[in-house]
C-alpha cells in the first residue's frame, strides 16, 4: 500500500489467512476490441442492482447479486490414468500433486469461504462411482462444504503409492467425465454464483484415434457453456513430458466472459509449489462489492468496485446448542411494555421529537429522508496527480473496473478515460453514493496503470482507485511539543544505520503469526490431530543479522547517548512534579548509578523497560512476562 493507500496486488479472497494473492490475469487488459467498438448503450435500471430492501442478501454496497450467490463450486476433475502415476526427476508424483492441491484448496476454503461447494471426481479408473454409472469414473467426493473427514479422506490418498481406484483397462471416453460433471452441478441443491471445473491431467491428446469420441467432448463442453460452467486446465508436465494444448484443449476449454475473448491460456507447471502457486491465483473467484455507474454527464459507464486488498480476520464464532451441538438460531421479537403482547411491524411506528410533540414518520417516509441522491460514481472534474496529499488517506481504497454485462461499451469508454488520465497526470474528483440511503462523499480516482512481470503476468491491473478523501473537520491541527534539534554527527550516523540495515519490504511475504496460530489450533482439532503445527513468526527482527552490523548500532548509540556510564540509566519525573520555587516541569531527568541497583527504593521509581534493559546489560536471565515487582526483587538481589 503506498502513502495513498492504494492496494495493488490480489484481490479480495475472503479473507484468507495471509496476504490475498495474486491471479496471473485477475483483470484482463483494456485494449482494442471490436467487440466492444459499439455506442454505448445504457441501462437505466440501476435500482434494481441497489435495491435497499432490508430483508434482501446485500454486500458493502448494497448490491444483489444477480447469479443468486456468491457461492463458489468447483470441482477437482483429476486424471488416473497410468502416466499421471510416474514419478518425475525429483520423485514427485503428478497425481499425488493434483490431490494435494485438492486438499490444501478444502483446508482454505474451510478459513476464508467456508460455504463454498467443492468437489472431487477421478476419471480412467477401474473403479466407478458415479451417478450415471459411466465405466471409468469414480467420484469421491460430491459437491458440498468442505469438511475435517473429506481432507482425512485426501490425506489417505495421497500416503499410497498405488492408484487407489485402479486403472482403466480401455481407452477411456473424455465426454464421460465432463458429462458426469454436469450431472454433479445438476443434482447440486445449493444455489450458487460461480461454476468451474478444475482439470488435472498430463495427457495432452486424449481419444486421439478417435474422433467421435473428440466431437462428442467438444458437445459436452457446449453444454457446460450453457449451464455457465468455466473449465480451467492444469496441465502437470515434467522434464521428458511437455503439454501441447493445440492438440486437443485448446479447442474444448472455454475462456471466460471475464479474461481476453478468444486468448486460450494453458495452467502448466511440473513442480507442486508451482501448481499449488498457480491454483491459489484461479482458486478465489472475483467478487464484486457492488456495481455502480460511473456518471459523466448524461453519459452512464458500468463499473465494478473491487477490493484488492483486504485484512485478513478470524471468523465470526456462533452460539451451539449444549446438548446436541447444532447450531442456535436467533430470533428477535418485539413485545408491548403495556401488555405483554408480540408486535409486529405493523403496530410500531418511528418518530422524532420537536417542540415536544412527536412528530410520527412511516418506514417509506424515513426512507426518502435518507435518500440524497442515487447510487452512483458522479465525475465531478479532474485535478493535476500532485494534489493528492499523502495525509488525505484515512480508509483502504477501493479499486473500480469496467461491467460490460450492466452497460454495452462500458470498457472502451472506460479505457479511453484511464488512457488520457494516465498521459496527463490527472486524477478524477468524484461524488460517491454507495447506497439510496447513504450520504454522499467525495473521492479521489486515481489510475492505475497495467504491469507485467518477465514471465508475462500481471502485477497490477488497469483502473481506477477510489480514494476516499477527507472532510474539513477530520484534519487536525497538531500542537506538537518542541524537541530538540538532531545533531549533524547525530544525522549522520542515523542515516548511515538506516541504511545498513535496510531490506526489501514486500507485506505478503508476512503473515500474521495470531491468525496462523489460530487456524493452525482449529485445522489440528477439525483433524483429531494431537499435535499443533509449529508456526513461524517472521515478523521477529532479524538479532543475527543486526549483530553482523554491530559497529554501526554502537556508532549511532553513542551519538545519541553521550558518554554516560554503562551501567547509568536515566529516569524522569512523573509529569506534574513542580521544581523548587516554580511551575510543574513536564520532565525533569535524574540518574540512578549501578551503585543504588541494589537499593529497593530507588530501583521502584524505573520503567518496566530500563530494568529490563539492565538485566539484559548485565547478562540477568529473566521472563518476558514478569511483572515489575519481580524485576524490581531480581535486580536488587543481584547487587544487594
Amino acid at each position: 500500500m503506498d502513502s495513498y493507500g492504494r492496494e495493488s496486488q490480489g484481490w479480495e479472497s475472503g479473507g484468507t489467512a495471509s496476504a490475498s494473492s495474486s491471479s496471473s490475469q485477475p483483470f484482463p487488459s483494456l485494449g482494442s476490441d471490436s467487440s466492444l467498438s459499439g455506442s454505448l448503450s445504457q441501462r437505466s435500471m440501476w435500482d434494481s442492482f441497489f435495491d435497499d430492501n432490508e430483508e434482501d442478501d446485500e454486500g458493502e454496497y448494497g448490491t444483489k447479486n444477480r447469479a443468486g450467490s456468491n457461492k463458489d463450486c468447483i470441482i477437482f476433475l483429476i486424471d488416473s490414468s497410468p502416466e499421471m502415476f510416474l514419478p518425475d526427476a525429483d520423485g514427485e508424483v503428478p497425481f499425488h500433486n493434483a490431490v494435494k492441491c485438492a486438499r490444501l484448496t478444502m483446508e482454505d476454503k474451510v478459513i476464508s469461504s467456508e460455504n463454498d461447494l467443492i468437489g472431487v471426481c477421478f476419471y480412467a479408473t477401474a473403479q466407478k462411482n458415479n451417478s450415471n454409472d459411466f465405466e471409468g469414473i469414480y467420484v469421491a467426493h460430491d459437491l458440498d462444504v468442505p469438511e475435517a473427514q473429506r481432507i482425512l479422506d485426501l490425506e489417505r490418498i495421497c500416503e499410497k503409492n498405488e492408484a487407489p481406484y485402479g486403472h482403466c483397462a480401455n481407452q477411456f471416453p473424455f465426454r464421460d467425465a465432463l458429462w458426469t460433471c454436469s450431472s454433479m452441478f445438476s443434482s447440486c441443491a445449493t444455489k450458487v454464483g460461480h461454476k468451474r471445473i478444475f482439470l488435472f491431467t498430463n495427457d495432452d491428446n486424449p481419444n486421439a484415434g478417435d474422433m467421435e469420441l473428440r466431437k462428442q467432448a467438444l458437445q459436452r463442453v457446449r453444454d457446460l457453456e450453457e449451464l455457465g460452467v468455466d473449465v480451467e486446465l492444469f496441465a502437470l508436465t515434467s522434464a521428458s513430458n511437455t503439454f501441447d494444448p493445440s492438440k486437443f484443449y485448446q479447442h474444448i476449454i472455454s475462456v471466460s466472459d471475464e479474461d481476453n475473448p478468444g486468448q486460450f491460456e494453458a495452467v502448466t507447471a511440473a513442480k507442486f509449489e508451482e501448481l499449488q502457486m498457480r491454483i491459489r491465483r484461479k482458486e478465489h473467484k472475483k467478487r464484486a462489492m457492488g456495481r455502480l455507474p460511473l456518471i459523466i454527464g448524461d453519459l452512464e459507464i458500468g463499473v465494478g468496485m473491487y477490493k484488492l486488498v483486504r485484512e485478513a480476520k478470524k471468523s465470526s464464532f456462533f452460539w451451539l446448542d449444549a446438548k446436541s451441538n447444532q447450531r442456535i438460531k436467533t430470533e428477535t421479537k418485539w413485545v408491548c411494555m403495556d401488555t405483554g403482547s408480540l408486535l409486529s411491524k405493523d403496530h410500531m411506528a418511528y418518530y422524532y421529537p420537536y417542540g415536544g410533540e412527536k412528530v410520527r414518520f412511516e418506514a417509506e417516509e424515513i426512507q426518502d429522508i435518507k435518500t440524497i441522491d442515487k447510487p452512483g460514481l458522479r465525475l465531478m472534474g479532474f485535478k493535476p496527480s500532485s494534489t493528492l496529499k499523502p495525509h488525505f488517506n484515512i480508509k483502504s481504497s477501493s479499486f473500480i473496473y469496467p461491467d460490460e454485462t450492466i452497460v454495452k461499451g462500458s470498457t472502451t469508454a472506460f479505457a479511453a478515460i484511464l488512457d488520457r488520465m494516465l498521459a496527463l497526470d490527472q486524477i478524477g474528483i468524484a461524488r460517491l453514493t454507495q447506497r439510496a440511503n447513504t450520504a454522499p462523499r467525495f473521492v479521489a480516482l486515481a489510475p492505475q496503470r497495467e504491469e507485467f512481470d518477465e514471465d508475462g503476468v500481471q502485477l497490477l491491473p488497469p483502473g481506477l482507485h477510489v480514494l476516499y478523501l477527507p472532510f474539513a473537520d477530520d484534519i487536525r491541527a497538531l500542537d506538537l511539543p518542541h524537541a530538540p534539534t538532531a545533531s549533524t554527527e547525530q544525522i549522520v550516523s542515523a542515516k548511515k544505520m538506516v541504511k545498513t540495515l535496510r531490506v526489501r519490504f514486500d507485506s505478503q511475504n508476512f503473515e500474521n503469526p495470531a491468525l496462523q496460530k489460530h487456524f493452525a489450533a482449529l485445522q489440528a482439532i477439525a483433524l483429531e490431530r494431537e499435535v499443533v503445527d509449529d508456526i513461524e513468526d517472521h515478523t521477529l527482527p532479524d538479532e543475527e543479522g543486526m549483530m553482523e552490523h554491530s559497529d554501526v548500532l554502537e556508532e549511532f548509540r553513542d551519538s545519541t547517548l553521550g558518554n554516560d556510564p554503562v551501567g547509568s540509566v536515566t529516569v524522569g519525573r512523573k509529569r506534574g512534579a513542580a521544581d523548587d520555587g516554580g511551575a510543574p516541569s513536564k520532565r525533569r531527568a535524574t540518574t540512578v548509578d549501578e551503585s543504588d541497583f541494589g537499593n529497593e527504593a530507588k530501583v521502584k521509581k524505573m520503567t518496566v523497560p530500563q530494568i529490563k534493559e539492565i538485566l539484559s546489560a548485565k547478562k540477568i536471565a529473566f521472563e518476558s512476562k514478569m511483572k515489575k515487582a519481580d524485576l524490581v526483587q531480581l535486580l536488587v538481589s543481584k547487587f544487594s
